[in-house]
């Protein structure tokens, strides 16, 4: 780790430590002490942030070292205001993040952007979304799952779960309250099984700090990557033609550019109504910074090349085995217990090179190789931390993802048609390097399918077992 790393996480912890003074507590996130900076370091304690979640409702936590984007959006808004005439600090945080669904809606109210408790249907009745709502409102938000719409249209066209009427949406994504205290918090952006990917994958804190001198500052600070997902991508093209007049997008080249610039017009749109609604309560804007950068993400990474190579992209591909995952967990002395180069790779080049696959079973494809993928990551040893990989582990956790990923709700094997049924089973029953493990997870598709498949199918998934020899 240079020096300058070093610095930057020292004085992390030393603000930290700092804000604790009084008997504040802050501990999910820091504000900069230069708002200025460009000094990617001093966004250490979101870059490091890996947290984890057994929401059922969650797929994947989105890294931000699992995005696809060659380059990582690091920004920090700070709003600093005349403290509040009567309530104290933390009762004036608790007030603004409780009003976060005002603010979305930008000053005029108006706009079309949203923030709301997950759920998965329209009804606001439903009980996943009554507690969503009652945990973002107590007094400890940690584990509420949001909505954030970032651009939708009139007229309405298409009915959208976290809507009760109908429109067109463009960048929606859920988020993860992952950190809370008192005076600040986190969201985490996340898969679920309702909305699918968040179209960036990374951290957002929002805090706000005593300054002594009779002034509060609400700040937001945040470190995303474009996501991995094939499906974002495609939204991409939508917002570039949608927003070609936009003024925030306007002049920009990089596809991934334009999510980020999405983002930065909500927030500032976000933090104009937050200065309305206070200078309502005579809390005056003092004074205001806005920093909102991309940078190349080597830069900000461990500063090695490996990482570069452990990246996903936005379009299948097979190379991350051998360039990521092989190399952080070497198995080849262990060849009964090796997955990576033997299984994992060899399959996913046989489904990438398969023939006459219809659009819907391209889709799934491509969705199960990044799910495959995606469920290796969190257990694969740190970055530079030459940690020991139990490879008998990590085969039965991979062969064990293979169910859940070709039976996914948003792209399931057993909602296929015969003909590419037929195909994958031809692919994947090859006897001469199908395994015993491998046999044994398409035999527990196959049985959870079986009952479900439209009738003309029901043949070829029978076949399949028969083939297998399933029990």
């Amino acid at each position: 780790m240079n020096s300058r790393s070093l610095a930057g996480r020292a004085a992390i912890v030393i603000a930290a430590l700092l804000l604790n003074v009084g008997g504040l507590h802050a501990a999910c996130v820091s504000p900069l002490s230069n708002p200025a900076s460009t000094d990617p370091d001093n966004w250490q304690d979101l870059l490091a942030l890996e947290p984890v979640t057994s929401n059922p409702e969650v797929e994947l936590v989105q890294r931000i070292r699992a995005g696809s984007s060659t380059s990582i959006n690091l920004d920090f808004y700070s709003y600093t205001y005349k403290r509040h005439p009567t309530k104290d600090i933390k009762a004036a945080f608790r007030d603004i993040r409780q009003r976060f669904r005002i603010y979305a809606r930008g000053s005029s109210g108006d706009s079309p952007q949203h923030f709301l408790p997950y759920r998965k249907g329209p009804s606001i009745e439903e009980e996943i979304y009554r507690k969503n709502d009652a945990l973002w409102r107590s007094s400890d938000p940690q584990g509420a799952l949001m909505t954030f719409v970032l651009a939708s249209h009139e007229p309405v066209l298409v009915l959208k779960a976290t809507f009760d009427r109908l429109t067109p949406v463009f960048e929606q994504g859920d988020v993860l309250a992952t950190c809370a205290s008192d005076l600040d918090f986190v969201f985490t952006t996340v898969k679920t099984l309702n909305n699918g990917w968040h179209p960036v994958s990374g951290h957002r804190g929002f805090g706000m700090r005593d300054n002594g001198d009779g002034t509060w500052t609400f700040f937001s600070k945040g470190a995303d990557r474009a996501s991995p997902s094939f499906s974002v991508s495609l939204d991409k093209a939508v917002v570039i033609a949608s927003n070609a007049k936009n003024a925030f997008g306007k002049g920009t080249v990089d596809p991934d550019d334009h999510i980020f610039m999405l983002g930065h017009e909500f927030w500032l749109r976000f933090f104009e109504a937050v200065t309305d609604d206070l200078a309502r309560q005579d809390m005056e804007l003092v004074r205001s910074s806005v920093n909102s950068k991309r940078y190349p993400f080597s830069a900000v990474s461990t500063g090695t090349q490996p990482e570069l190579q452990c990246m996903n992209t936005a379009s299948p591909s097979c190379g991350v085995y051998a360039s990521c995952f092989d190399r952080l967990c070497p198995c080849a002395s262990q060849p009964t217990e090796e997955y990576f180069i033997s299984y994992g790779k060899k399959y996913c080049e046989i489904f990438l090179d398969l023939p006459g696959l219809s659009p819907k079973g391209k889709q799934w494809r491509d969705l199960t190789l990044n799910c495959l993928q995606e469920a290796i990551v969190p257990k694969l040893p740190p970055l530079g931390s030459n940690a020991p990989c139990n490879c008998g582990a990590m085969q039965a956790y991979a062969f064990n993802s293979h169910v859940a990923c070709y039976t996914q709700p948003r792209a399931s094997i057993c909602d296929l048609d015969s003909s590419d049924w037929l195909k994958i089973q031809l692919a994947a029953t090859d006897a001469s390097t199908l395994t015993a493990k491998g046999r044994k997870q398409m035999c527990d598709v196959a049985k959870i399918c079986l009952p479900i498949v439209a009738p003309k199918v029901k043949d070829v998934v029978q076949k399949t077992m028969d083939v297998l020899i399933c029990p």
